[in-house]
């Protein structure tokens, strides 16, 4: 499916700016040329005046909008970005974290009907326990990162998420959970890390 282009004749953003960042699976900019998020804000506007198709830069206008707290606005363009693409991860994220600064912390499902909330799907959790920290919900945060720590059992950073609460005692299971994870040959790099932290 096309992403959409930016006019050949927009020239703010170097091509650069647009590569792929590889920890994550959409491409992200790099906002150095930018001030503040209000200056990003002017920009991903500017561009999809002149580019409504740019789904890249609609994207990023959604979490641009998030980090100002504009939450409605940004629900608006998630709900235009995911009509199209139900399935995507980095969509879902955005969408779980513009539900919690509306104070929608169940995660709701996209108004379509059409964006289900996958249980295995430990990523999503993982953000929405982030932004549901950020909003001091902890109770709700606890419950999503040992969501995510049930999906994936070698995800190190839910674990070490929780571990950085300062207040949560893991359970038998979680640490044997970490304990099992941490020799497995297939526990990534950055996952084996995590659970070495949050033991500490």
């Amino acid at each position: 499916m096309a992403i959409g282009k930016p006019p050949s004749h927009w020239c703010v953003l170097s091509p650069a700016a647009w590569q792929p960042d590889r920890s994550h699976a959409a491409a992200r900019p790099d906002w150095h040329c930018a001030q503040s998020y209000d200056d990003a804000e002017l920009l991903l506007a500017a561009v999809l005046e002149l580019a409504p198709d740019y789904r890249v830069a609609r994207q990023e206008y959604a979490g641009v909008l998030i980090e100002l707290h504009r939450h409605e606005q940004a629900r608006r363009e998630l709900d235009r970005l995911l009509t199209d693409e139900p399935d995507s991860r980095q969509l879902k994220m955005l969408y779980a974290a513009s539900s919690v600064g509306l104070g929608q912390h169940d995660a709701p499902s996209h108004s379509t009907g059409r964006c289900s909330w996958e249980a295995e799907d430990a990523e999503v959790h993982l953000s929405i326990a982030h932004a549901t920290e950020d909003s001091r919900q902890s109770e709700e945060a606890i419950d999503s990162y040992r969501t995510a720590a049930a999906c994936r059992p070698d995800f190190g950073d839910a674990y070490w998420s929780l571990a950085n609460l300062k207040t949560y005692r893991f359970t038998n299971e979680e640490l044997t959970r970490i304990h099992a994870g941490l020799p497995r040959r297939t526990t990534a790099a950055v996952d084996r890390y995590h659970l070495l932290f949050a033991t500490r």
